[in-house]
């Protein structure tokens, strides 16, 4: 699911699945739910629940990526209660994953409630990131989010992070 410019967006209720077993992953940048650039924006993803399934080597795939919200005094970003489980990338090389990433820079931003579990990468300099926020919001919230069963193989010079908020 993409999205370019929406404003009042409420992304709710999904359930996402690439490949369910019955077709190949998917050999490029993947994402289960992207919300593109929407300067002011506010939003709502809650309730999803996302799988993936990466076929590529060094492409990044994401269970939700935001980029909208920034340049706005008033403006909320809610990334709630999803569920992104029982994802994989084993072709990565030097690919990545990221559960949840945000780079839009609200007023205010809530990556909360949020599963991300059961999900295995294999790319030994690559990256898994289980919550990845690079968005300068006023106020950010990230909290009361679960990580369970997550693995990845032994990283030569790769990285694993359960949150990272710059």
């Amino acid at each position: 699911m993409r999205t370019l410019a929406q404003y009042a967006l409420n992304v709710s209720y999904n359930t996402i699945n690439n490949n369910n077993g019955g077709g190949s992953n998917h050999p490029n940048i993947l994402r289960g739910i992207y919300t593109n650039t929407a300067a002011e924006a506010g939003e709502t993803i809650r309730y999803n629940t996302i799988s993936l399934k990466g076929g590529g080597t060094s492409q990044a795939i994401a269970g939700i990526e935001n980029a909208a919200g920034s340049g706005a005094s008033a403006n909320a970003i809610n990334i709630t209660s999803n569920s992104i489980i029982n994802s994989t990338y084993t072709t990565a090389t030097t690919g990545g994953f990221y559960g949840i990433k945000n780079s839009g820079a609200p007023a205010s931003l809530a990556i909360t409630d949020n599963n991300i579990s059961n999900s295995t990468f294999t790319g030994t300099t690559g990256f898994f990131y289980g919550i990845f926020n690079s968005g300068a919001a006023s106020t950010a919230s990230i909290n009361t989010n679960t990580f369970s069963g997550n693995s990845t193989a032994d990283p030569t010079t790769g990285l694993f992070c359960g949150i990272y908020n710059n």
